[in-house]
Formats: structure tokens, C-alpha cells, sequence
């Protein structure tokens, strides 16, 4: 009680005026003390008190304790505060969101010797974030890791290779990079490899060996693998079609919280595919989960969930169809620098859904997400070009930018545009058409497929073959083309009509 007595007095009675006020101690909003140099004053209702100036180089920026020690150790130089740090401000989750920032601390967590900081660094410059885009700068830091035993860094260094981003397309080399990778356990190497076999880049297809690894991608919990074993089995691409099998891979990949999954086993329930009844239950259960994964990601500021997000609203897939809730979640997409999110916002503008038509701010993004490796965005461009909506019309031009959507960028659409423009009377090149067709084919176009059997059951570009056109007609029949599905069919034989009946 006594203690109390005396420290009531004082705060009533406070200091001089002009006198320098004392630290921890709260007063009375009249008193005129003044805070000492490098100090503020800070108000809570009719008192103050004195405390440090924020210093946005030292304090964090924070209520989050988790993040705020994560700021103190990573100023102690702990790599993995660092980089943690990197994270929370690309994602903006406790933080404001600031890619400059995220760059700056996951480049300190590089430089102290973290593989996963220098991979987010090239990561950041692969893609332009924070940070202008430099391939050689992310290739260099991606080499550097990988010759240090990253997983990551050897598979992002190999997809460089095989798509030629800013260097020679080596196969071979990818080939090289994902193996190592996925020797170290990274199920993203092991799926490269598998994409590699499937896709035929190093020569025939190997649909076997394909297999073979996207198995140990998917154990390895990558969703995409998983996925893949699912359309395997769905569409019986190694000959044995097992839509229960289907079905099991395509639950596993949801289950691992590969969205993609979970909206194609929604459209089975929907529409009564995949061998199963129509249950709208199921499906709205199926479509929620997918909802679900992008929602919480794309919180995080996760462009790609954001896309799917959008994607989703757009089609009414487990939602209502709102093509301006859609445009919205692409342009959040967008707005995180994701190169095919920019691109569909570009598609909304060209075809006026969600909004007016816009082709002048269509060919920008289209432009800018074409620029990072967006093969979508580049069909985009090629499209606007071959149609001459708001560009010159110009066939080489579409043809140019079809040609870096196609390959290396394996959109396709724009493979299939390329094979149909080498037919036209324009340019004529049934070689040239045989082999964009081809292309498009690889990458389960059934229209391509389809066009190539008719080209070599024509002989055009090539000698009439009907024995070359049949194993396309079987892929583009497996792939939904139900015109080819007719030239599988043993044609019924006529019998001769007897004298008595004429």
C-alpha cells in the first residue's frame, strides 16, 4: 500500500517542462517532458510513454511471433531464418506482401549457404519476381546446386535444357539433369524423366519406362505423377485401359492435394465418365476438395491455385458460372506474376467474357507472359495474328509465335494451328504439316491424331499407307474422335442379292 502512495503522487505531479522523460515510465497525457534522442512518444489513451523509433532495417514488421523470431535469427545470420523470411514475404501471409524484399532475404540465405535460398533466388530471376529476368543468372545458380547434390536444382536446371530457355534444347542433357535428380529423391526429376520417355523428346516413345518412373514420382508423393498413371490407365496409352486403376491413382493425387485431380474426378460423377453413374454428389464433393486446395493456396498468394481457381468459375465447376469471378482470380493470378495466369486474363479480354473486348490489353499480356515461356500466351499472340484482331494480319507472324508455343513451349493447340496452317494453300507444306501434326499428336491432340491417319490414308506428304494411318486413328479413337473410331471398324461385307428376290 505504501508502495502504491508513492507512485500515484508521481505520475500525477510528472516532470518540468522541458525536461527530458524518464524510460518505462507511463504519464499523464499534460505532462511536457521530451523523449530522448532516438526515441518517440507513444500514446494510449489520456497517457504516454517513451519508447525506440521503429527501424524498418531492425524491427519486425510483425505480430507473428513465429515470424518475428525468424526476423531476429535470420540477422544473427541463420540461413534458414532467412529464407523462411523470404517465404513469408512472397507469400504475404503475417507480412505485407514484398517481392523485393523476398528476393533480398532469400538471396542473404543464399549467400550464407542454404541450396534452398539459392534456388529461390533463381527461381525469382528465372521468372522475373522481385527481380528483373535473367536466365543466365538462374541457370548459373541452378548449375551451382546441383553440382552440390539439390534435387530441385538439378531438375530446374534440366528443364532449362530441354526446353532451350536461354540456352541450346540439349534432351540428352535434361535427360542427365532429371536422372540425377530424381537419384536423389526429388519426385520432380523422377516425373521429368517420365515426361521425357512419354512425350518421345529423346527419340521413340517409351511408354514403359515412362510408366516406370512416374511411379516412383507419385510414391514420392508428386501429385502430377500420379496423375499421369491415372490418364494412363484412362485412356489405356500403353494398351491397357482399367478405369477402376484410373480412378485409384486420380483419389491418390487428390488425396496428396493435386487439385487438377480432384476436378477430374469431379467431371466423372458430372458427366458419367470414367466408369461410373452420374452422381452430383460425388461431384460437387470432388469439385469442393479441388475448391478447397486452390482457395487455401491461393490465400497464400500461390499464382497457379489462383488460375485454378479462376478456371474453375469459369466453367461452374462445384461453383456457380461467374466469368468475372473468374477474370478476378486471373488477374490476382496476374498480379503474382504468373505467366499463364496474365494469359488467361489476355483470353478473357480477347473473347469478352467477364468484361468487354479488349485486344489492345490482350496482345500486352499476351506479350508479357509469352516473354516468360507462357506457351499459352504465345498461342495467344499467334492466334491474334493468323485472326488480325487488333494486330497486322499475318500469317509468318502467327506462324512465328505458333512455332515457340508449339516447341519448345509443347502447347498443343498451337502444334495442331501449325499443322492446319502448312495445309493451307498459303503455305503448303505437307512435310512440314505431317510433322506439327505429329507433334500435337504426342501431346493427346485426337484432332491431330485423327488429321494425320486421314493424311496418310490420302498420301499426302506421304505414300498412301493405310497401315501407317491405322495407329493414329487408334490413338485419336482412344483420345475421344469418334470419326476415327470408324475406320476401326471391320466394314460389313454385301452379300449378292439373289435372282428370286429381284
Amino acid at each position: 500500500m505504501s508502495l502504491l502512495w508513492w507512485f500515484v503522487p508521481f505520475l500525477l505531479a510528472g516532470p518540468e517542462k522541458g525536461e527530458t522523460c524518464t524510460l518505462g515510465i507511463m504519464y499523464r497525457g499534460v505532462a511536457q517532458c521530451v523523449c530522448p534522442t532516438g526515441y518517440q512518444r507513444y500514446t494510449l489513451g489520456q497517457r504516454f510513454f517513451c519508447a525506440k523509433k521503429p527501424d524498418p532495417a531492425w524491427d519486425c514488421p510483425s505480430a507473428s511471433a513465429d515470424f518475428c523470431e525468424s526476423w531476429r535469427k535470420c540477422y544473427d545470420d541463420e540461413k534458414h531464418h532467412c529464407n523462411q523470411l523470404g517465404q513469408e514475404f512472397f507469400q504475404g501471409a503475417f507480412v505485407k506482401r514484398d517481392l523485393k524484399r523476398s528476393f533480398s532475404f532469400y538471396q542473404k540465405s543464399c549467400k550464407l549457404g542454404l541450396l534452398n535460398g539459392c534456388n529461390n533466388v533463381a527461381w525469382l530471376h528465372e521468372h522475373g519476381i522481385g527481380t528483373p529476368v535473367s536466365l543466365v543468372r538462374a541457370r548459373q545458380l541452378y548449375e551451382n546446386t546441383c553440382k552440390k547434390d539439390s534435387g530441385w536444382g538439378c531438375y530446374r536446371l534440366g528443364r532449362f535444357y530441354q526446353k532451350g530457355l536461354g540456352c541450346k534444347q540439349e534432351p540428352q542433357q535434361a535427360k542427365v539433369l532429371y536422372k540425377k535428380s530424381c537419384d536423389l529423391q526429388s519426385p520432380q526429376g523422377c516425373a521429368g524423366m517420365g515426361i521425357l520417355h512419354e512425350q518421345g523428346v529423346l527419340g521413340k516413345r517409351d511408354l514403359a519406362k515412362s510408366w516406370r518412373f512416374f511411379l516412383m514420382a507419385c510414391r514420392l508423393r508428386s501429385g502430377y505423377a500420379c496423375q499421369r498413371l491415372g490418364w494412363y490407365r484412362e485412356r489405356g496409352l500403353d494398351g491397357i485401359v482399367d478405369l477402376a486403376k484410373a480412378r485409384k491413382w486420380y483419389v491418390l493425387a487428390c488425396s496428396v492435394g493435386y487439385g487438377e485431380s480432384c476436378k477430374r474426378m469431379g467431371d466423372f460423377y458430372q458427366y458419367g465418365r470414367g466408369g461410373v453413374k452420374k452422381d452430383p454428389k460425388q461431384a460437387l464433393a470432388f469439385y469442393r476438395r479441388a475448391l478447397s486446395i486452390y482457395q487455401m493456396n491461393c490465400s497464400y498468394n500461390n499464382g497457379t491455385h489462383c488460375l485454378y481457381l479462376g478456371d474453375l468459375y469459369l466453367h461452374g465447376h462445384g461453383v456457380e458460372k461467374d466469368p468475372a469471378q473468374a477474370k478476378a482470380y486471373y488477374e490476382k493470378s496476374c498480379d503474382l506474376k504468373h505467366p499463364d495466369g496474365c494469359a488467361s486474363l489476355g483470353e478473357m479480354y480477347a473473347s469478352g467474357r467477364g468484361g468487354a473486348v479488349d485486344f489492345v490489353k490482350a496482345r500486352e499480356l499476351f506479350l508479357w507472359s509469352c516473354e516468360r515461356h507462357s506457351g499459352y500466351a504465345c498461342f495467344g499472340m499467334g492466334r491474334l495474328h493468323e485472326l488480325g484482331q487488333k494486330v497486322v494480319a499475318s500469317v509468318p507472324r502467327a506462324i512465328h509465335y505458333y512455332k515457340k508455343s508449339c516447341s519448345p513451349l509443347q502447347n498443343e493447340a498451337a502444334c495442331y494451328r501449325l499443322g492446319a496452317l502448312f495445309e493451307g494453300s498459303e503455305v503448303l507444306n505437307y512435310r512440314q504439316a505431317h510433322h506439327f501434326y505429329k507433334q500435337a499428336c504426342v501431346l493427346e491432340s485426337g484432332a491431330a491424331c485423327l488429321r494425320l491417319g486421314d493424311l496418310h490414308l490420302a498420301g499426302l506428304g506421304r505414300k498412301v499407307s493405310k497401315k501407317r494411318a491405322l495407329p493414329y486413328y487408334k490413338r485419336a479413337c482412344k483420345l475421344g474422335q469418334a470419326l476415327a473410331c470408324r475406320h476401326l471398324r471391320p466394314k460389313a461385307t454385301s452379300q449378292p442379292t439373289s435372282k428370286a428376290t429381284r
